[in-house]
């Protein structure tokens, strides 16, 4: 690799860095509202049978949780800066959020949004989030998308079919994910992957650190690396199964450790 390209990826990766600096600093604050605005709790209960959750926030948190009802329960905040918008259009519930000028500044912090799904119901789970913490609780999922662009993604001990983790800057914690598939984004920022079950997983790191704790035996793995600059712990193998894990660096780390 040329000094030239050497030098372009320190630079994007230093740019990188400097918005997750200043993006986390904004999160110190707690993502606050003026204390001038009035907050108020709402509570929206679904009208329809729903089996998917798409939700779009652009700052604040937001947690899953699963419960003995019969039909998606959400608890919410609202404000004069802070809107939220429900909507549910052939089962799928469509929340999305509307902020108004600069919220980190002031005397309190945005309430989190709750949402509580029928325990009966295997949900498809996609959420965006611009800024905060996206929460998602222990239970049985279809697919789950989880896309932050600055902030943290912490994910329960869950059951998927494939769980998608994007992450521009920010932490992502995964506390035994059971998924077919595990896909993750990283641009920059730490994720911390402990006992995860997969037959397949792919990480696509651009910078930050990539830490994967997997339940099978090492030599389980075929393992493949492409590597333009950063570092893995484990070579590229053959596996005994048919199970594999596709690692592509552009500047970064990924450590893997095996049998958790």
């Amino acid at each position: 690799m040329s000094g030239t390209v050497k030098c372009i990826i320190a630079g994007v990766i230093l740019a990188i860095i400097g918005t997750a600096v200043l993006l986390t600093g904004f999160a110190l604050n707690d993502w606050r509202f003026p204390a001038s605005q009035e907050v108020t709790i709402q509570t929206y209960y679904a009208q329809q049978d729903n089996n998917a959750l798409a939700i779009q926030i652009s700052s604040g948190t937001v947690k899953t949780e699963y419960y003995d009802g019969e039909k998606i329960n959400i608890e919410f905040p609202s404000s004069k800066n802070y809107r939220t918008e429900i909507t549910e259009t052939n089962g799928t519930l469509h929340l999305s959020t509307e902020q108004r000028g600069f919220l980190w500044f002031g005397g309190f912090r945005i309430p989190p949004t709750i949402i509580k799904l029928p325990k009966s119901t295997e949900f498809e789970i996609n959420i965006e989030m611009s800024a905060g913490t996206i929460n998602l609780g222990d239970g049985s999922y279809g697919r789950v998308a989880l896309e932050t662009d600055a902030g943290t993604i912490n994910v329960g001990k869950i059951k998927c079919t494939e769980l998608t983790l994007d992450i521009d800057a920010g932490t992502v914690n995964t506390d035994g994910a059971d998924c077919g598939r595990l896909l993750i984004d990283m641009s920059a920022g730490t994720a911390n992957l402990d006992r995860v079950t997969c037959s397949y997983a792919k990480m696509k790191v651009s910078a930050g650190t990539v830490k994967a704790g997997f339940t099978g035996n090492r030599e389980e793995y075929g393992i493949f690396k492409n590597i333009s600059a950063g570092s893995c712990n484990v070579d590229s193998q053959s596996g005994t199964t048919d199970k594999v894990i596709d690692i592509n660096i552009s500047a970064g780390t990924v450590k893997l450790h095996f049998g958790v």
